[in-house]
């Protein structure tokens, strides 16, 4: 059952990631309360086809059609409110959204969330929807975000996937890589890694702290990557290699690789900063730069030149460490019934 709250209009306050309104309650023009109720969601969406996930005017934007599919079922909402803001043609499997509904219109998560994917869907796919916790926030509440890049390391691109990856057609030294993204753990000044707003000329600092990295390297053929993640350093040859020529696959693949992915764990990113760190682990791996070269760069603030493309970037989890988000029995159309998921 939903749990009512009231509040009023004074604690407005203006969200950042979708560019409208977003309030812990609401009031009439008279100042009398209303009474709304907070819903939380899981979705994942394809970026391809979107200028980003923040509300723009006149560009499509994930929070835009999702506002105004959202107003076509509730009647009242405030704007929605994401755990991370995504870029132009950048996905998400896992994210999480908050927005405060009316309560005068009486519409359950779960049917909510199956009318946004009768409208939405495949392109944004509700994944969980419920009634948020007390005081829970999807931006302010989460203690980590977790990206993941995905790059296909093949002789040639493959175009059914083109807007899912990003394309390297030269062997990668993977085990240098690994070794360049182990220095980025920790707390540091990513200035280098990070683009800034447009005009701030301050030279400030930007401090981030990386709770976790991980390099995954899995063989490829044209039908799919497929098997067991492979053991970097042990498997690759001497320079951490596998070249054209050996390149495992099934037999008669004519354009079996390698799919490396890059999953990074942080408190918070700043604009671009996955993106950078992976343009710079590529040209580490094309052996255009050293592996220590990282720790000059987190010394300096020059940025880096080389920022990976969009569509190989994948927001992949939001940890909430602790707060369990309940679904309804019915947002995900009795696949699972009952589910009790904690992110």
């Amino acid at each position: 059952m939903p749990q009512w709250r009231e509040s009023s209009l004074s604690s407005s306050t203006t969200d950042s990631a979708g560019g409208l309104p977003s309030r812990p309650g609401g009031s009439t023009s008279s100042g009398s309360a209303e009474l709304y109720h907070r819903v939380f969601m899981r979705l994942a969406y394809n970026g391809s086809g979107f200028h980003g996930f923040a509300f723009q005017p006149d560009c499509r934007t994930v929070a835009g059609v999702l506002m105004d599919a959202m107003k076509s079922i509730t009647y009242k909402c405030s704007g929605i409110v994401c755990a991370g803001r995504t870029d132009a043609g950048v996905h998400a499997r896992d994210q999480v959204i908050h927005v405060d509904i009316d309560a005068n219109r009486l519409v359950s998560p779960g049917s909510i969330a199956r009318s946004l994917n009768k409208m939405l869907s495949p392109e944004v796919v509700i994944l969980q929807a419920g009634m948020a916790p007390a005081g829970f926030d999807a931006r302010h509440s989460a203690k980590s975000r977790s990206y993941m890049y995905t790059i296909m390391n093949t002789l040639h691109p493959d175009p059914l996937l083109e807007r899912q990856v990003w394309h390297v057609g030269t062997p990668l030294d993977v085990r240098s890589m690994r070794t360049a993204a182990d220095c980025i753990l920790g707390v540091h000044d990513f200035s280098a890694f990070c683009r800034r707003k447009k005009g701030d000329k301050s030279g400030a600092p930007i401090i981030r702290e990386v709770l976790d990295t991980r390099l995954v390297l899995r063989r490829w053929d044209e039908r799919w990557w497929y098997g067991d993640e492979v053991r970097i350093g042990g498997e690759l040859g001497s320079e951490g290699r596998i070249e054209n020529k050996s390149q495992a696959g099934c037999a008669g693949s004519i354009n079996s690789g390698n799919v490396i992915t890059f999953e990074v764990t942080a408190k918070s990113f700043c604009h671009q900063m996955v993106r950078s760190l992976v343009g710079m682990l590529v040209e580490v791996g094309k052996g255009k730069r050293a592996p220590a070269d990282v720790y000059s760069l987190l010394q300096g603030h020059s940025r880096v030149s080389s920022v990976a493309p969009p569509e190989g970037l994948c927001l992949s989890r939001v940890d909430y460490d602790g707060i369990e988000l309940l679904g309804e029995e019915d947002v995900n159309l009795n696949w699972q019934r009952g589910s009790r998921i904690g992110l």
